[in-house]
């Protein structure tokens, strides 16, 4: 799946939109000053002089003189500054931030490639007639309720209960929510099913797509889809090769119900090749399943056991089934 034309003009002029914005701000501003601070205006009007003898130093190819006018400028700009700060403004006054610093509000890095905010906003319209993407938005860290987890219910191994246990995912998950850029952590959530695993790692994905993180949100069921499109895919068709490569390229990928597809030794492969991709290039993954360790681990290959193992956090839910308890309470 790839944006179409109309999908990828709405965007560009969605970044078209903000530049012009930000333009406007600053020429609003420069009114303001040149109505309140005359000294302003003269120092830029000293500056912008500068900068043409400047441009036709370098064109006469006068190093000397380029360099004599580059050190005015300098002066120039700093006494701009201290005029500003003098008068109560933020010397950045006539430079307001970017939506998107990193790209500048144009979509793409100084190197060419697409941007976080890119990806994730064509990620967003890529994936919008997703069921599961459609569902995040209704996922939130405060509607996630330790209420349910009962404290008298305890796992015989660890003698935690599951109150204990839930409390401590839900802890991680916030802290890895904040901490998301300068980490690089990976989850399991498993144990059985209705215990609010899903909802857990949805609200994780709503928080960060609200800070411009890219998050690809599927079950394992269609992962294993767009794989085997992209493995078998008839070549005279042109796949689009959009939704493969943003199982790689994401900045977060969450997959759902692992353990319910038909496991073989290709959903064996593609999974593996996801995982070891996602971990050496240092992206988030979170794997919500159904399955026991065990079971995880005689269900597919020990080097994808063991990536997991030694990769990722593991956060077990257990003794408690929420959508029966929630469809009790409705009735």
């Amino acid at each position: 799946m790839q944006l179409t034309n109309q999908q990828y003009n709405s965007m560009m002029q969605e970044y078209a939109d903000r530049r012009q914005a930000r333009q406007e701000l600053i020429q609003q501003r420069l009114i303001h000053l040149d109505r309140d601070l005359p000294a302003f205006r003269e120092v830029e009007d000293e500056l912008s002089l500068a900068r043409h003898e400047a441009l036709m130093a370098s064109i006469a190819q006068d190093r000397q003189r380029a360099e004599h006018y580059k050190g005015v400028m300098d002066a120039l700009s700093l006494k701009k500054k201290q005029i500003l700060t003098e008068a109560g403004y933020d010397e950045d006054y006539l430079n307001p931030p970017y939506t998107c610093p990193d790209c500048k509000d144009t979509g793409y890095r100084e190197d060419g490639d697409p941007c976080h905010c890119y990806i994730s906003r064509a990620n967003q319209l890529l994936y919008q007639q997703e069921p599961l993407m459609q569902e995040l938005r209704r996922c939130h860290f405060q509607d996630f309720s330790l209420k349910y987890y009962p404290k008298d219910v305890l796992d015989p191994k660890t003698s935690m209960s599951s109150y204990e246990f839930a409390e401590k995912a839900l802890t991680f998950a916030h802290s890895f929510v904040d901490n998301f850029k300068s980490n690089h952590d990976s989850m399991v959530l498993y144990g059985n099913t209705g215990a609010g695993k899903t909802f857990l790692s949805g609200c994780i994905a709503s928080a960060l797509m609200d800070q411009n993180v890219s998050v690809v949100y599927l079950s394992s069921a269609r992962m294993f889809e767009i794989c085997s499109k992209h493995q078998f895919g008839r070549r005279w068709d042109q796949q689009p090769e959009g939704e493969y490569n943003n199982l790689f390229r994401s900045d977060l990928l969450i997959i759902d119900d692992l353990g319910t597809e038909l496991t073989n030794s290709f959903t064996e492969s593609a999974l593996f090749t996801v995982l070891n991709d996602r971990m050496n290039c240092h992206r988030s993954t979170i794997i919500s399943t159904n399955l026991s360790l065990a079971e995880l681990r005689d269900t597919y290959t020990s080097r994808i056991f063991s990536r997991i193992l030694d990769n990722y956090k593991l956060f077990y839910f257990f003794g408690v089934d929420i959508r029966l308890q929630k469809g009790l309470e409705n009735h």
